[in-house]
């Protein structure tokens, strides 16, 4: 499925309508797991955070309207202990226009987020990432041709959620740092395969 016109033309803020929210405008949820994560939908809030302050947009989701210089608190936080969390393929097929928003933690060494089957999976478009992603290695979620086309899996955008910034915002008992220090500059490829 695609959304109404290219889905290079879907816009990341604020989501296709067709897209429900996961995340009402209260909640503030952090999801943790020892082992592996399958994600198999989109995850966006009630509200948008880079559009509260927009009179257009609160005219439309008058519940979204905080008030003069309050920030959203809507957050989601989804960590897994000791390996990747998934885009799935299988029992559930995630949709093609992925929207994950929140902050997004693999803990252990070599884990990250990774898209399940990425070279068998078809062309699912965009991955659209608002919020933040820790990982130890970045994951393979797609292949692409010699001209830049997608072949499997997605292409990835991210945005960073300004409101984590400094840990001014966090899911609730999400590890987060206020001070960070450089230890060793370590030159490290990101992941990627030609074909």
């Amino acid at each position: 499925m695609d959304y109404p016109g290219s889905s290079d033309n879907c816009p990341d803020h604020p989501p296709p309508a067709q897209i429900p929210p996961a995340l009402s405008k209260e909640t503030q949820l952090h999801i943790t797991a020892v082992g592996a994560i399958g994600l198999t939908g989109d995850l966006v809030y009630e509200c948008d955070p880079t559009k509260v302050n927009d009179p257009g947009y609160l005219a439309t989701k008058p519940r979204c309207n905080l008030g003069a210089g309050q920030t959203l608190p809507t957050v989601l936080g989804v960590m897994s202990q000791n390996d990747n969390i998934y885009i799935e393929n299988s029992p559930i097929k995630a949709p093609d226009n992925l929207y994950l928003w929140g902050s997004y933690l693999s803990g252990a060494s070599g884990k990250g987020l990774a898209v399940e089957n990425y070279s068998g999976r078809g062309r699912q478009g965009k991955l659209r990432l608002f919020g933040g992603l820790i990982q130890s290695v970045d994951q393979l979620r797609g292949s692409v041709d010699g001209s830049g086309r997608l072949q499997s899996g997605y292409i990835e955008t991210y945005d960073y959620d300004l409101r984590f910034a400094d840990s001014a915002l966090a899911p609730p008992n999400f590890p987060t740092v206020r001070v960070f220090d450089v230890q060793k500059v370590q030159t490290t490829p990101l992941s990627f395969r030609e074909f």
